[in-house]
């Protein structure tokens, strides 16, 4: 778990991915919180829904945190889209190029996984890790799924994007 005890490591410059337009935030603003963020809601954000609109514009000037796994559970979302034929060829090449740029912090799932472990009995094993992130890291996690929310409300701060 790297650092001390059970707490995740320290933040430190260079570890995470930060590509991509929001890796400084606008000129003249500054970062401000942690915001671990689960797959659900970056493809609301992604696709461009009215809820993830209102949710990119919240998220602006925020850092944000995802387990190491949501690169692949964001492309597997858009992928079955595409297959269910609801994006074209050319939105999905759009998609996955924004949101390989989305400058947040890639996580490893080693240091989460004791946490993941108490929750995956009332949740999915992946659903576990984002809520392992915000409870280690001590942060709100975001989310498109209500049945989550519903599921880790008290357990977490969350905030449903709907």
């Amino acid at each position: 778990m790297g650092g001390r005890g059970g707490e995740a490591p320290a933040h430190r410059p260079g570890r995470e991915d930060r590509c991509g337009p929001r890796a400084r935030g606008p000129p003249g603003t500054r970062l401000t919180r942690l915001i671990a963020l689960d797959a659900s809601a970056a493809v609301e954000i992604l696709a461009r829904s009215k809820a993830g609109q209102t949710a990119a514009a919240l998220i602006a000037n925020e850092r944000l945190a995802v387990p190491a796994h949501f690169d692949a559970e964001v492309y597997s979302a858009f992928r079955r889209h595409f297959r269910q034929g609801l994006l074209t060829r050319q939105e999905l090449d759009r998609v996955t190029a924004h949101f390989v740029g989305l400058a947040a912090e890639r996580v490893p799932l080693l240091p989460l996984l004791a946490a993941a472990h108490v929750l995956a009995d009332r949740l999915s094993a992946g659903d576990a890790f984002y809520v392992a992130l915000a409870r280690v890291r001590r942060i709100e996690l975001w989310t498109a799924d209500a049945r989550l929310e519903r599921a880790v409300a008290g357990f977490v701060k969350v905030r449903l994007i709907a």
